[in-house]
């Protein structure tokens, strides 16, 4: 009996690590091991370079920015005029440091750019620093609340927020430039999405690139700009979405919110960590957070302000002070869920066993596949009562395949004629363990046919669900659907989300036995344009398509795949819609398979497992 032996190729190369044992050669495991280093490496570099030849070689249009028409910042100043407002709906408070000429472009851009909707502007500063007192003294109906010295963002943004009158507070720091009519999408929202609490725009640099769409923040207190140096022009940035957190830059807050939960925590002097923090706060409260790029800022510095940022030590500071307050929090600050597809098959190995492997390798759930000619789902939800391995969540996968339009729109769901099995998947979804989105029970339909109508079948399964006490459900449709072209929003067929199944976008067969390349496949999947609307990552282990497998696919190839979606997918959802699917735990007719077998052992599991590992930033890839 040989050993199995992985290594990790999250280690030194001359590391290995003893994983069990399995009826190999233990050369033949070293080899493979080696082999899956290389293979990882070569696919890694593939995307790495992919993304880094995109920034360099990115050409943007710098945003249209209304400057002053004289250096003098005093002069202009004269010229720059509120109007007065005795019943604002808004109020602006403006923080500001010394920087007299980026002060008075702020407000320029934004007394100018800021039509129908009443607001008062408070700018909170000590007025000191070269000509800032006499900038500030000659701008017209301006509220200015002087401080005794100099203060950080979260201090001098409280003082604004106690004195002002409007029914939303937006915080903009003084080195930001406000595009036309960038205050009304952000009142928009807030009024209009009764759960949304905070809002922000997307803020872009002079020349064009992106600084942040949302911010990620890490399990180690570290905050990422989602986004930062790409394309601002690009679908993913440019639909409003929910995120996880905010930045300070123009933040907007309903003033009765942010009176409740004391404002900013004034130990957090980084504008960056303030907005973090408050982000934190609120979603605790139950309320969403939302990015709309309907509103546009221009960031002036690449960095946050120096009069509040202050140095790299106060920096280090407000996220030591982050990390003690948030501790709890942050161990699944950054986190996404691997749902892995599940076949019933007769041959598979006892259920408890194979839930103790994917809780082992850091899969979430399964995802069971279903369809017309399944006879039931009992004994595939979990393991058995008293079971010491504890509950596992699962969902439903609903497929079409094989039937024609009329057959996958006929209405067998009736509420008087329910077949047994869609009697049962009604129950699964009220099961404790169901998998679900803000809510809402989680069902994936695949197979349309093509030419059925998909708005139909959604809304045949919505009043299904409906009539049978289970209430709204999430529907995401497995793409292609049949209805929507690639990229078109799914929505319009009463889907909530849509599904990418990269088998169905197979690259053109080549060479003998129509075989293709694994790692190209699996690259055009990572370069492949985010939508305006939520489309649920697929990563597929391997692939025998009729026979041909894919040159190139190992555990090492995989791994770097899921690495890269898992970033993608960390900086694109948020909540419950941070999760991707694996293409399948026991497929052996497609050759995806991620459950243990001889040919591989636990090594797909282990890539599984490294993914995670290198996204958390637990280790370092190498």
């Amino acid at each position: 009996m040989g050993k199995y032996l992985w290594i990790r190729t999250t280690q030194a190369e001359d590391t290995i690590e003893d994983h069990g044992a399995k009826d190999a050669d233990p050369g033949e495991d070293i080899f493979e091991g080696w082999s899956d280093i290389r293979e990882y490496r070569s696919l890694a570099g593939a995307i790495a370079e992919w993304k880094r030849h995109n920034l360099q070689s990115l050409r943007t249009d710098p945003p249209d920015v209304a400057l002053p028409e004289d250096d003098d910042p005093v002069k202009t100043a004269a010229v720059c005029r509120f109007p007065s407002c005795d019943r604002p709906q808004v109020t602006v408070i403006v923080p500001v440091g010394h920087d007299e000429k980026k002060i008075v472009e702020c407000l320029l851009s934004i007394s100018t750019n800021t039509p129908g909707i009443p607001y008062e502007v408070i700018v909170v500063g000590d007025g000191s620093g070269g000509k800032v007192g006499e900038v500030l003294e000659r701008v017209a109906n301006i509220r200015m609340v002087r401080t005794n010295g100099p203060g950080s963002f979260a201090e001098f943004c409280n003082l604004g927020a106690r004195k002002g009158r409007g029914a939303f507070l937006v915080f903009v720091p003084d080195d930001v430039l406000v595009s036309w009519n960038w205050l009304s999408p952000l009142v928009e929202s807030l009024t209009k999405l009764s759960n949304v609490a905070a809002v922000g725009p997307k803020v872009v640099y002079r020349d064009g690139r992106l600084q942040q769409a949302g911010l990620r923040v890490g399990f180690d207190g570290s905050l990422k700009a989602v986004g930062e140096m790409d394309d601002a022009a690009r679908d993913r940035y440019n639909y409003p979405r929910p995120v996880d957190y905010l930045s300070g830059t123009c933040l907007m807050v309903k003033a009765g919110t942010f009176a409740e939960i004391s404002g900013f925590d004034t130990r957090l002097t980084a504008e960056s960590y303030a907005g973090a923090d408050i982000s934190l706060v609120l979603r605790k409260r139950g309320k969403h957070i939302l990015y709309n790029p309907e509103s546009f800022v221009i960031r002036q510095r690449a960095s946050e302000t120096p009069s509040f940022s202050g140095t790299e030590q106060k920096h280090l500071e407000s996220r030591q002070c982050f990390i003690e307050k948030w501790q709890n929090e942050l161990l699944t600050a950054d986190s996404v869920k691997l749902i892995a597809f599940y076949y019933r098959q007769p041959y598979s190995q006892p259920m408890v066993e194979q839930i103790r492997l994917a809780k082992k390798y850091g899969i979430h759930g399964w995802c069971f596949w279903c369809n017309r000619s399944t006879v039931s789902l009992q004994g595939l939800v979990g393991p058995p009562a008293g079971s010491s391995l504890g509950r596992f969540p699962f969902c439903l996968c609903w497929s079409y395949g094989g039937l024609t339009p009329a057959q996958a729109a006929e209405p067998l769901f009736d509420d008087t004629t329910k077949p047994p099995l869609v009697a049962e998947i009604l129950c699964f979804m009220n099961h404790p363990d169901y998998i679900k989105i803000n809510g809402k029970p989680l069902l994936v339909l695949t197979g349309m046919p093509s030419g059925a109508d998909a708005g139909q079948i959604t809304a045949l399964w919505r009043r299904l669900c409906a009539a049978s006490g289970t209430g709204e459900i999430y529907l995401a449709g497995m793409e292609p659907l049949p209805c929507a072209p690639e990229g078109e929003n799914p929505a319009r067929d009463g889907f909530d989300a849509a599904v990418a199944f990269p088998p169905h976008r197979l690259p053109a067969r080549q060479g003998q036995g129509g075989r293709f390349d694994y790692r190209e496949w699996a690259l055009d999947d990572v370069r492949r344009e985010i939508p305006r609307h939520v489309r649920f990552f697929t990563v597929v282990p391997s692939w025998n398509d009729a026979g041909a497998p894919a040159d190139g696919s190992s555990p090492g190839a995989y791994q770097a795949w899921l690495e890269a979606v898992l970033t993608i997918t960390a900086e694109q959802y948020a909540g419950d819609e941070r999760l991707i699917f694996l293409y399948a735990w026991n497929d052996g007719c497609s050759g995806a398979l991620l459950e243990p077998g001889r040919r591989h052992g636990h090594r797909y599991l282990e890539a599984t497992a490294n993914a995670l590992d290198s996204f958390r930033g637990l280790v370092e890839t190498t």
